[in-house]
């Protein structure tokens, strides 16, 4: 789609905005399912596909910075720590991150650079919940996530008044500072968020500082409209680990910006709208070196990658029992760096999904998208989707879906010509067909557990052949490709004083054509927590673990980092009635591993702080 084209479906979406905005009306409900357009998601359980949220666990936030210790709830997502650049990132069922959508608020947020998103680059102080979509979730998610998908939910102001505020100290020069301020009154809410952290690092050069600043605001318009506008920053000065061993990276700025302006309202036609418009920007200098020393420079890449567009969401309760979801969204993406040069294109997607209750016991769900790109012809999804309820606390769920997922632009284009660089301008869209079988019970509601098995067979997966020094690879397309598994997840409050989740995930995936293991696969991996409450004490311990690492040497060859295990363990106690003191320890049995190729992963490590809640 054209630029001209991008920029006359926003006016549609504003002048569409502008028509509805007197509108005044109610909420409805069609049997348990909040009528709203949003992609966060009311009434999860009764969705054909498992959906985990971290809601519950808000202990893990106190102890974690950003949101690296949060998706440990979920068994579909993973930590791929890349100590190349000092980064964290999500891998959704072990397949690469590039592969996986992260929304926050229902918004694309992956660089569209390469499609991938930093947990270490959103503070955890706005949050809400994140909420894990296996395969992706449904047709109304944009920037559909074959392997899967997150949205990050931040939260807003419920009370007149509103502050929390923690300082924590540890080692290797770990400083950590936030606050946060909100009020609630009237039709007017607002919270803003500010934080910074600083930290020397146990390994050489990895040492980084950061900043964080997140706003929100909400104003109710007529009786039934609401404005919303969210707003965050995050800027870092940090060091990393080059290509090769011994050589040095430092990237003296890295910033990312992300803000979007909403209206959603209610239609006396029993009819919920949402329109938005959003825009986001990633700015970032490296500056390699020939060696640990840093004493001459190798060379500089500069970053300057944006996104902006809009999108119209609808809800509509055709009766009772059905209700039906539309909408459309456009987004122009923009890469423009040293080595693959400037490039811009247009994507977008218009889909239509709906709900049926048949008596309670079974609720089915249908949809199809259509995906629009300037560099592809149009291609269309569809899924479909069972949930059947014989008791309350029984359900089993079935979900098949069809989706396509287009390259990156760093996948596709090389506009300076660099024979160093990894693109492949012959690229297809991955197509991918989902199945799923979940079964879920809940114990006395108290306890929730689930058992997902699944599998994807993939046509034409991004994925990467080995190419001669300097490059080591390029993108190519693994023709047929398959991924298969099985999930467990429990999670819940057996009483009053205690939360516990466990999960466990196995991974298969393979290259039909040969039979050979994907790259980056992991065969086992999962995580167990707890938190108790005993009087003004709540201890709280995690482990996660994992299965041994293929990867892609520097050498081109295929080798095997080995698995391990990891343990946090972390005291709260209350000292008055709005102050707590807390001490955390990082890796408490001080395990060897590795990360990465020659990158040893962090050892023990111990913080302390205070922390206000008013």
């Amino acid at each position: 789609m054209s630029h001209f084209k991008m920029k006359r479906v926003i006016w549609i979406i504003l002048i569409l905005t502008i028509n509805y905005l007197p509108a005044q009306e109610r909420v409805y409900y069609a049997d348990e399912v909040l009528v709203q357009a949003s992609r966060e998601k009311s009434g999860i359980t009764l969705l054909p596909f498992p959906v985990h949220s971290t809601s519950g666990f808000d202990f893990l936030s106190n102890y974690y910075p950003d949101l690296s210790g949060l998706v440990l709830v979920s068994p579909s997502v993973m930590l791929s720590v890349n100590s190349r650049k000092n980064e964290i990132r999500p891998v959704f069922r072990s397949l690469q991150s590039e592969n996986g959508s992260v929304l926050l608020n229902g918004i694309p947020i992956g660089n569209p650079w390469d499609d991938s998103f930093l947990l270490n680059e959103i503070s955890s102080d706005m949050l809400q919940a994140i909420e894990f979509y296996p395969s992706g979730g449904d047709m109304s998610n944009p920037n559909q996530g074959i392997t899967g998908g997150i949205n990050i939910i931040t939260r807003k102001a419920r009370a007149p008044f509103e502050l929390s505020s923690q300082i924590q100290t540890g080692s290797y020069g770990w400083k950590s500072g936030k606050i946060t301020f909100g009020s609630k009154r009237g039709k007017l809410g607002f919270l803003l968020s500010g934080s910074h952290t600083a930290y020397k690092g146990a390994i050489k050069n990895t040492d980084y500082k950061t900043n964080n600043l997140s706003a929100s605001l909400n104003y109710g318009l007529g009786r039934y409209g609401k404005l919303g506008l969210f707003s965050t920053f995050h800027s870092s000065d940090k060091g990393a680990w080059g290509n090769k061993p011994g050589e040095a990276w430092r990237f003296p700025f890295w910033q990312t910006f992300h803000t979007d302006l909403n209206y959603n309202v209610k239609l006396a036609s029993r009819t919920d709208l949402t329109s938005r418009l959003f825009f986001s920007r990633w700015d970032n200098l490296l500056i390699a070196y020939n060696d640990s020393t840093m004493s001459s420079e190798k060379y500089r890449s500069l970053h300057h990658n944006k996104s902006f567009g809009a999108e119209f969401l609808g809800n509509v309760l055709v009766s009772k029992r059905a209700v039906l979801s539309l909408g459309v969204d456009s987004r122009e993406n923009e890469m423009n760096t040293t080595n693959e040069g400037k490039k811009a294109i247009n994507r977008g997607n218009a889909f239509v999904r709906g709900f049926y209750d048949m008596q309670r016991v079974v609720k089915v769900f249908i949809g199809t998208r259509c995906n629009f790109s300037d560099d592809f012809k149009w291609r269309l999804d569809y899924e479909g989707g069972l949930t059947i309820m014989p008791k309350e606390i029984l359900r089993l769920k079935l979900h098949y879906s069809h989706l396509t997922r287009f390259p990156s632009l760093r996948q596709l284009y090389n506009e300076t010509n660099d024979p160093s660089d990894h693109s492949n301008k012959n690229l297809r869209p991955t197509l991918s067909d989902n199945y799923e079988v979940t079964l879920e019970y809940e114990i006395k509601g108290k306890i929730a557990v689930s058992l997902t098995g699944f599998k994807t067979m993939a046509k034409d997966l991004v994925g990467t052949t080995p190419a001669p020094p300097p490059v080591r690879f390029r993108f190519d397309n693994i023709k047929d490709a398959t991924l298969s598994g099985i999930e467990f997840a429990l999670k819940g409050q057996p009483s009053l004083w205690l939360s516990i989740f466990a999960n466990y995930a196995y991974n298969d995936g393979r290259d039909r054509r040969t039979n050979e293991r994907l790259e980056n696969l992991i065969y086992h991996h999962g995580a167990i927590g707890v938190q108790a409450s005993v009087w003004r004490i709540n201890p709280m311990a995690t482990l996660t673990f994992r299965s041994e690492e293929p990867y892609r040497a520097s050498n081109g060859e295929i080798k095997h980092l080995p698995g391990y295990y990891l343990v946090d363990a972390g005291i709260e106690a209350r000292i008055i009635k709005h102050i707590s003191a807390q001490i955390l320890f990082k890796n408490i049995t001080d395990k060897i591993y590795f990360v990465a190729e020659n990158t040893q992963g962090q050892p023990r490590e111990i913080r302390v702080g205070l922390n206000l809640n008013y």
